[in-house]
């Protein structure tokens, strides 16, 4: 089953134009601002016309609010804070266009369309046809993955762009597309050999193993479930952490309490922001191996100051697509589930505001602290103005 899908004759005449793999390398080879919107949009992979289409964003759309509409810059830092800073590197480049903020749309799940039932239709009908659209979505979500492929050797390929990535300078586009297709090709064996087993019955079993799944084969139930199961375990984590805080106040020795509230607070980020699986939780090895919390905090927080400052450059919250929002969002430890557009975009803005990096802050430092502090409270107790 998996074979015609990752054929290249078989994606060059599976309904599109020939060519396709090619141009989409093309494109991004010759224009790095401008290649993802202009070669997927106009050549994407067709999806079923007629159906219900379900969408994979549990929020209201709304136009953006004033709060956010200019865009934020960021001060352009000197050549040798961009050696030691990711966040400092990157504003070392001019600004770019919107489309920078945004990588392509197939590192995102595809449309799912679901045939309507009709009252003639019967049962058995009705259960194959829908097997048969999720099979198409998976095929759909597969080819994603094979593209983006393409796109990340393209990346390698080309010198300008392997020059600006080693330099820091690299879009924001461009590091959200190499993170992403990393994470679908940990998880695309596991994947593939349980599309290959269960077949039509595959969005039955990934419920129940969600984590197995990569980010363009993501039903859109399953990625709501993720995001409640996420923002319920980011409630119980903000809750143990003030209940651990106050057993912790007695102490006397100012050294132990230092210590603990570290590694508390790693805790708390890690659960929050879903940085370590569930699994280890359960068994008590992110509150029993500190540093196993503090090392995939502090890779997350290089991750964000390299974010923020390439989002800076691309135009601020404004230029960001409604799907990048709510996933913007979840990497700040923002609940999204239920959440307004606006109210997103604002919150988002209000964090590049708090951590918008000084002159004077050579190495990081200030930023690293602030957004710690931003991680350790909940948006309506974060401050009025920057820390």
């Amino acid at each position: 089953m998996l074979l015609p899908i990752f054929n290249g004759r078989a994606l060059a005449t599976a309904g599109k134009p020939s060519g396709f793999m090619p141009s989409v390398v093309a494109a991004y080879s010759s224009s790095c601002h401008s290649k993802y919107h202009s070669t997927y949009h106009s050549c994407g992979l067709p999806l079923r016309p007629t159906a219900t289409t379900r969408s994979a964003t549990p929020y209201t759309r709304t136009r953006p609010t004033a709060a956010f509409a200019a865009p934020l810059a960021r001060p352009v830092s000197s050549s040798s804070t961009s050696q030691s800073d990711p966040s400092a590197a990157a504003a070392t480049a001019p600004t770019l266009t919107p489309s920078a903020a945004n990588p392509p749309h197939t590192t995102r799940p595809p449309p799912l369309t679901l045939p309507e039932r009709k009252p003639e239709t019967s049962t058995f009908s009705h259960l194959l046809a829908t097997g048969k659209a999720y099979l198409a979505f998976y095929k759909t979500g597969l080819r994603y993955l094979f593209a983006n492929t393409k796109l990340v050797r393209g990346m390698d390929a080309n010198n300008d762009t392997a020059d600006a990535v080693k330099a820091g300078h690299a879009t924001r586009s461009d590091l959200l597309l190499r993170r992403r297709w990393g994470h679908d090709m940990r998880r695309l064996p596991l994947f593939g050999l349980l599309l290959l087993i269960c077949g039509e019955f595959t969005p039955f079993v990934v419920l129940v193993f969600p984590h197995v799944v990569p980010y363009p084969c993501r039903i859109p139930k399953q990625v709501e479930q993720l995001q409640r199961k996420a923002e319920s375990r980011r409630q119980y984590a903000f809750v143990a952490y003030e209940e651990e805080t106050v057993a912790s106040a007695p102490t006397t020795e100012t050294t132990i309490r230092s210590r603990h509230a570290t590694a508390a607070r790693d805790v708390l980020i890690s659960r929050s922001l879903g940085l370590i699986a569930p699994f280890w939780d359960r068994i008590g090895l992110v509150s029993g191996v500190p540093g196993l919390a503090h090392r995939a905090v502090e890779r997350h927080l290089a991750f964000l100051a390299e974010d923020d400052a390439l989002l800076r450059q691309a135009g601020g919250v404004l230029a960001l697509e409604p799907e990048e929002v709510l996933l913007a969002s979840a990497d700040r430890g923002l609940d999204v589930v239920g959440q307004d557009e606006g109210r997103l975009r604002e919150r988002l803005v209000r964090w590049l505001q708090l951590t918008q990096p000084q002159n004077n802050d050579v190495d990081g430092s200030d930023v690293h602290e602030q957004m710690l502090t931003l991680l350790t409270k909940r948006p309506e107790t974060w401050p009025p103005k920057k820390i």
